[in-house]
């Protein structure tokens, strides 16, 4: 797998754990999740510290180590959401889909009412204009997820 793949699935995974965190999720699951998922996409070591505030994982493929790290902000109860989240890591381990495919899923878990100002923002490029690292992957929060 690529770096810039590599880096992409991490964000999403971490996207996904996040979210699993934020909805009450248990910690032991959440870190149970990541592996299954990085061992389905062929990573060969995986990895991974989470807490109720913090998740970080690391990830060896080829002789490429990536770390991602992500704060967890806010947590409540969301039985229902944590079972979308399963869910989808299932989908994940047994089929692999793309990581668009992925990252459609995960879009589509975004707040209905927060998602046209979402795009809106993102349609107007937010990256600083002075990177131009085509390996860097970029985040900010908005509506309190990170996207």
């Amino acid at each position: 797998m690529e770096k810039t793949e590599i880096n992409r699935l991490l964000t999403c995974i971490l996207e996904i754990l996040e979210m699993m965190v934020e909805s009450g999720a248990e910690i032991y699951r959440v870190e149970e999740s990541a592996v299954r998922v990085c061992k389905a996409y062929g990573m060969e070591r995986v990895d991974i510290y989470a807490t109720t505030s913090n998740i970080i994982i690391s990830v060896e493929d080829g002789g490429t180590i990536k770390s991602h790290t992500r704060r967890v902000k806010q947590i409540n109860t969301d039985i229902e959401r944590v079972h979308r989240l399963n869910e989808l890591v299932r989908n994940m381990t047994t089929n692999t889909p793309s990581i668009s495919e992925i990252a459609e899923e995960i879009k589509n878990s975004f707040p209905k009412e927060k998602l046209r100002a979402l795009e809106a923002v993102l349609a107007n490029d937010p990256r600083p204009r002075y990177q131009h690292d085509s390996e860097r992957v970029y985040a900010m929060e908005f509506a309190g997820f990170e996207v």
